[in-house]
């Protein structure tokens, strides 16, 4: 179906001017980036933030006055889990700055000193704390009296404002299951630790990294999951020479967007995160229906050609955005 755009010449302005600016401030690298050491080995890695004279390790920490690995990379304090569960607020912060500065325990050090109130607003939203679908479910299973948000993955206070009805949010409680009940209602904790806390921004979700499978389920945690776009197939295209390209669950660039695509949200919403479909007027098909490339009304193209289309559409946004 075709539409037609009406757009103002003020606003086509605006964008060739924003496309100039961008792709200028990309190619031309800040002078606190060419004295760090960190590009003698990532040689070629992209601006993230070319709006600011930011070096390395004012996102991630670490070391930039040496060119030994060991010592300029972060170290973990233990061995990362390498699976879904969602880690404590106290988790090995410096190593988790190091591996992803925009994780929303420890953003406050970074996005947050120029962005401090997108970033309080974050922690408290429904991409922060999930609360919708946690108090929802509880509630469905008969396990609260009334409806309202009433959980959130970690506490949150301090939520009161003019007009609101929430002043708090509390950790979702530990599974306590009794061997003897039988009903869904009393399992529903367990689920939800399991599967509900997977989603929105203190989780990479299930395509964790090095695991295939999860084809469009790849995304960053925290500020991340909308601001650093994802392949469909988790795989890295970045120009830094030290970029893993075999391995899923890494960014596609090493670069922020303003405005993150369709395709961004629609790699959490989808499936019973059914508003990502809504949006695009889709429908979900029903359990042990047929669908694929091959089957007629299904989909629209095969997999190497959304992919690709991806690709592309995902690289011209950047350059505007």
């Amino acid at each position: 179906m075709t539409s037609t755009l009406k757009i103002s010449a003020a606003w086509v302005l605006w964008l060739a001017m924003s496309a100039t600016s961008f792709g200028a401030s990309v190619s031309q690298e800040t002078s606190v980036l060419k004295e760090s050491s960190c590009v003698y080995c990532h040689a070629g890695i992209e601006e993230m933030h070319p709006w600011e004279e930011l070096s390395c390790v004012d996102c991630h920490g670490g070391d930039n006055t040496t060119r030994n690995k060991f010592e300029s990379h972060v170290q973990p304090l233990r061995r990362s889990h390498g699976d879904e569960r969602v880690a404590a607020l106290d988790d090995d912060k410096t190593w988790r700055r190091f591996r992803n500065p925009m994780d929303l325990r420890i953003v406050n050090q970074t996005c947050g000193a120029c962005h401090s109130t997108e970033v309080s607003n974050l922690h408290s939203s429904l991409h922060g704390t999930t609360a919708g679908h946690l108090s929802d479910g509880y509630y469905e299973m008969g396990l609260q009296r009334e409806k309202g948000s009433r959980y959130s993955i970690f506490n949150v206070s301090g939520l009161g404002i003019e007009g609101g009805e929430v002043e708090r949010l509390v950790q979702v409680p530990r599974p306590r299951i009794d061997k003897k009940d039988r009903s869904v209602g009393g399992h529903f904790a367990d689920l939800a630790r399991k599967e509900c806390m997977q989603c929105h921004l203190y989780s990479e979700g299930r395509a964790v990294r090095g695991r295939v499978g999860f084809d469009g389920d790849y995304r960053g945690e925290g500020c991340a999951a909308c601001h650093v776009s994802y392949a469909i197939d988790g795989l890295s295209d970045s120009a830094d020479q030290r970029a893993q390209r075999s391995e899923p669950g890494h960014p596609w660039r090493h670069q922020i967007t303003r405005a993150p695509t369709t395709d961004t949200c629609v790699s959490c919403h989808y499936g019973d995160a059914s508003i990502g479909l809504h949006f695009r007027g889709m429908s979900q098909l029903p359990p042990g229906a047929p669908g694929g490339p091959d089957i007629p009304g299904t989909t629209d193209a095969p997999r190497e050609q959304i992919s690709s289309k991806w690709r592309k559409e995902t690289t011209l946004h950047n350059k505007l955005c």
